[in-house]
């Protein structure tokens, strides 16, 4: 049993710290993305939507980081919460693979030409983070992590 604890637990922070980083990575990123003819042609309001959407996307990963690397730490989360969490995480992982296939990033960013060939798998190792840990919770209830709502 512990070693499955250590596993989900290796894996949310994994996962969680990928999360951190990616979206620490969102802050430079106009500044590579405006430095493509495409980009520095835009209108000033066009340019600042898009800024503003890459900064909370950013805003947005680094909060899911912090709180997946507490959830991944903390032995008082109830199963029932883990599991909604990385339910919703695998979603939204599987979600940005789909969206990264139907619109491939063809940009030049942080001097990678193809960015997708880079992203993608990124992409899907953070899905697999948290698709494993979403099959392997319900099979894994030690007596720490139940509240008395929760059933064995």
């Amino acid at each position: 049993m512990k070693n499955r604890n250590n596993l989900i637990t290796g894996l949310l922070l994994t996962a969680g710290i990928i999360e951190i980083v990616a979206g620490l990575g969102h802050f430079p990123m106009p500044h590579f993305a405006f430095q493509t003819q495409g980009f520095s042609s835009l209108d000033q309001n066009e340019a600042n939507f898009i800024i503003a959407a890459v900064f909370a996307t950013g805003v947005l990963l680094i909060a899911l980081g912090i709180f997946t690397t507490y959830l991944s730490l903390s032995k008082d989360t109830p199963i029932k919460i883990l599991l909604y969490f990385t339910t919703i995480q695998s979603v939204l992982w599987l979600g940005r693979i789909i969206i990264e296939i139907v619109y491939p990033v063809n940009i030049s960013l942080f001097l990678i030409r193809e960015p997708t060939r880079f992203l993608l798998p990124i992409f899907i190792l953070e899905w697999l983070l948290f698709i494993i840990a979403t099959f392997l919770l319900p099979k894994y209830q030690p007596s720490n992590l139940l509240h008395k709502g929760d059933s064995k």
